[in-house]
């Protein structure tokens, strides 16, 4: 499953239309619209009902290869590139002043910066001498999701609407914003769908290789991406492995994966 997350509706109502999105009316903690592959929650704005909303959702409907698009609008100081969407390569939290970093093996072709997350409205001042994005959730979905799945399956597009000043952004400006940028977001979209495909439908010789690797099913998730990346680049995982098979135990194989990642980077 691809699991979009927004804050706020109006960043979601674009998306919800040009992906044929229908409402589940049976879902009563938040508001969810969904196709046999996707499911877009409205988590509402703030950590708190953002981690509630990722965790409540995976739980429900994840199917253990999932990946998670989180979508929305972000403040930033740099007035040059206000209505622009960038792929965020790095996460903070304010509060805790922790770092997170999403780990999308596939080029989106998008600008990227960092971003950095408050658990309130982000005020001018909060963001001198900074060219970071800044919000109210990312840090939380990032947080949240990844005890269901790894960073590599947990991706970030933020939007610039504002320089902190918010007073101008009615619905309809959100919603606009988000329709400028729509392109974009489903480009991301089907690359993630490609993704998820790849994971679901391994062939005998990634399910040989995931044996010999003594593979949880956390590891083959992993496994089964990096696989998948590697294929699109028309190369073979095992040209990557100079480890003897099949391994020990699960602690091996999982340096052996740590392995084949290193040389990606």
């Amino acid at each position: 499953m691809l699991f979009i997350f927004t804050a706020m509706y109006p960043e979601a109502a674009p998306i919800i239309t040009r992906l044929g999105l229908r409402p589940v009316n049976d879902e009563r903690v938040f508001r969810i619209f969904r196709s046999e592959d996707i499911i877009l929650t409205v988590t509402g704005m703030g950590k708190v009902t953002a981690a509630a909303s990722v965790s409540h959702i995976i739980s429900r409907y994840g199917t253990g290869s999932d990946r998670i698009l989180n979508a929305g609008i972000c403040a930033c100081p740099d007035e040059s590139v206000k209505s622009r969407i960038f792929l965020v390569n790095k996460l903070s939290d304010h509060d805790t002043g922790r770092d997170f970093y999403p780990d999308m093996l596939y080029d989106t072709g998008l600008p990227e910066k960092a971003d950095v997350t408050f658990s309130r409205l982000v005020k001018s001042e909060d963001m001198e001498g900074s060219d970071s994005l800044f919000e109210m959730e990312a840090s939380a979905i990032f947080e949240t999701a990844s005890i269901y799945t790894g960073p590599e399956a947990i991706v970030f597009l933020k939007i610039v609407s504002d320089a902190g000043d918010v007073s101008g952004l009615t619905a309809p400006v959100v919603q606009s914003l988000v329709e400028r940028n729509l392109d974009d977001i489903c480009k991301v979209v089907d690359l993630l769908l490609e993704q998820r495909k790849q994971i679901s439908e391994p062939d005998e010789d990634l399910l040989k290789l995931a044996d010999e690797l003594k593979c949880s099913e956390y590891m083959k998730n992993r496994l089964f991406e990096v696989a998948g990346y590697l294929k699109s680049e028309g190369k073979d995982i095992r040209a990557y492995i100079s480890h003897d098979l099949p391994v020990r135990d699960k602690k091996e194989g999982n340096e052996v994966i740590n392995e084949i990642l290193s040389h990606l980077y």
